[in-house]
C-alpha cells in the first residue's frame, strides 16, 4: 500500500497514513509520484516530472531545428547572398540540407 498524506478539517494537522482514514475528520492531500521514473518538480505545486527528461528534450529540439529551422534558414541566407556560409555550415558535401547522419 502506497504512503498517503491526510489533513485533518478542523485542526489541519497533517498525519502520514498506510490505511484510509474516515472522510468525515481527513481529507487526502495530493501528492506528487515519486516513484522509480518520477522525480519531484516542485513540491508546492505538487507537480512531477519524469527523471533524466532534459538528454530527451534537447534531443527533440535538436532534431526539430535540424529539420524544420535549417530549410527557413537556408533560403533566408540564400536570399541575402550568403551562399558561401549556407554551403558550409547548413549543406553537405552533395550540396543538400544537413541530416543527422552528417552530423555525426
Amino acid at each position: 500500500m502506497p504512503l498517503r498524506y491526510y489533513r485533518n478539517k478542523k485542526t489541519k494537522q497533517i498525519k502520514p497514513s498506510l490505511r484510509r482514514l474516515s472522510e468525515e475528520n481527513w481529507e487526502e492531500m495530493i501528492q506528487a509520484p515519486d516513484g522509480k521514473f518520477m522525480v519531484c518538480a516542485n513540491k508546492a505545486t505538487g507537480k512531477s516530472k519524469l527523471k533524466d527528461q532534459q538528454k530527451i528534450l534537447t534531443e527533440r529540439a535538436r532534431n526539430y531545428s535540424r529539420d524544420i529551422d535549417a530549410d527557413e534558414t537556408i533560403q533566408i541566407n540564400l536570399a541575402n547572398g550568403l551562399k558561401e556560409s549556407v554551403a558550409t555550415n547548413l549543406l553537405n558535401d552533395k550540396g543538400e540540407r544537413r541530416k543527422k547522419i552528417d552530423d555525426i
